[in-house]
């Protein structure tokens, strides 16, 4: 038998079984097609554990689609809510990281918090009324239907 080179006979280049390296780039008889472009087969069998493996990975993909659907479509506002309460407990957390330096973490946080609502109160209180009179102007225009 001769060394597993792709010199070897013309039956042992082409079959694997052999120990020879598949043929690239020769022609099949007659048609013209080469073995690299003759598109590969693929044998798919299934057996029974696998079966069950797979039954499981779709109803468990199945039961996390649905799970994230209900978490979207009936729990959106929930979603919203604790999204924008994590937000600004990480706009506070420069703050109440310093003031915790001085005080109990729990009292820098009721200090933060506070100036966050007198700034809203005194926010609304200088610009409140030009801004309802800026969103009635824009309304009674119509302008801002296109």
């Amino acid at each position: 038998m001769p060394e597993n080179t792709a010199e070897g006979t013309p039956a042992e280049v082409g079959n694997p079984a052999s120990g020879g390296k598949p043929a690239v780039g020769v022609a099949d008889a007659g048609t013209g097609v080469t073995a690299e472009s003759k598109p590969r087969v693929i044998d798919v069998s299934l057996i029974p554990s696998n079966v069950w493996r797979i039954g499981f990975v779709v109803i468990a993909v199945i039961a996390v689609a649905l799970l994230l659907s209900f978490i979207l479509d009936d729990g959106g506002s929930v979603l919203f809510t604790v999204l924008m309460a994590w937000f600004a407990s990480i706009a506070m957390e420069p703050a109440v990281s310093r003031l915790a330096k001085r005080m109990r973490r729990g009292v820098a946080t009721g200090l933060v918090m506070l100036g966050v609502v007198v700034f809203l109160v005194l926010f609304s209180f200088a610009f409140g009324r030009l801004l309802i009179e800026q969103v009635a102007d824009l309304i009674s225009t119509g302008s801002w239907s296109g």
